[in-house]
């Protein structure tokens, strides 16, 4: 990281030079202006914005609700998650192929649903597979006793259920960005122009016909990497909370009357 923030800003004629240069006494925003006049410049930084947004929105949304369904199936419900997840085992070169001839059958190449729907497709098998392992942790007299005190079986998994396993919901939504975010084959394929080119897809134009543009590819990757880690420092404090931390007896009561 610290390479990488060093070759953004320092100029070109520094890059090879022995000892190594950290900290340039000439140091430029000039890679980070460059970045406008390659393929989608920072608009391709908002098109994955927006992409893992929404896929990462409708993954968590569907898996989660697939997954606490099989968390209470017992045995039939083991059957249907080694299912799910045996479908993310694919590699996305095998699909590549027939999501492009899907795609443009629907009219959707060039599109953001033209990415999210694979995503979306990808991402729930792991999310199903994640957030089973989370439900089984959370004893099912909870519930009960929830559905006891007056709350309906959506009632008992919205307002006590998804708070104990809010860890969980956290991490797996940082690792289904992570992936839509930083996915390659998939958007070179659907995408064609500037209007929905991911990030991933445009950092490989910074290596031109005799040359690595070291600089711009470094402060593109900065930037890349920068919502993760604001997101990985957000949420780092759920990672560490135990899952049956933050219970809240009485609250569906409450609500129901």
């Amino acid at each position: 990281m610290l390479w990488m923030i060093g070759v953004a800003i320092k100029p070109a004629s520094e890059y090879w030079d022995s000892p190594p240069v950290w900290i340039s006494k000439e140091s430029t925003i000039q890679h980070f202006i460059n970045i406008t006049r390659f393929n989608a410049g920072y608009r391709a930084l908002l098109n994955s914005f927006v992409v893992a947004v929404f896929a990462t929105s409708i993954s968590m949304i569907i898996g989660t609700a697939a997954a606490y369904g099989l968390a209470r199936l017992r045995q039939r419900g083991d059957i249907w998650a080694i299912f799910f997840i045996s479908q993310r085992i694919l590699p996305p070169v095998a699909l590549v192929i027939p999501l492009f001839l899907l795609m443009r059958q629907f009219g959707w190449i060039d599109t953001y649903q033209g990415l999210i729907l694979p995503y979306v497709a990808m991402n729930i098998p792991f999310v199903v597979w994640m957030m089973r392992g989370y439900f089984l942790e959370i004893p099912t007299a909870i519930e009960e006793s929830a559905m006891t005190d007056g709350c309906s079986r959506f009632s008992a998994l919205y307002f006590v259920v998804l708070p104990l396993v809010r860890p969980g919901l956290l991490a797996t939504s940082v690792f289904v960005w992570i992936f839509v975010w930083s996915e390659f084959l998939i958007g070179l394929f659907i995408t064609q122009t500037s209007a929905t080119t991911t990030a991933a897809v445009q950092l490989p134009s910074f290596t031109i016909a005799n040359d690595v543009l070291w600089g711009e590819m470094a402060a593109f990757s900065l930037l890349m990497a920068t919502p993760i880690l604001i997101m990985g420092l957000l949420i780092q404090r759920y990672f560490v909370r135990g899952l049956t931390l933050g219970a809240i007896k009485g609250k569906c009561l409450v609500r129901s009357r």
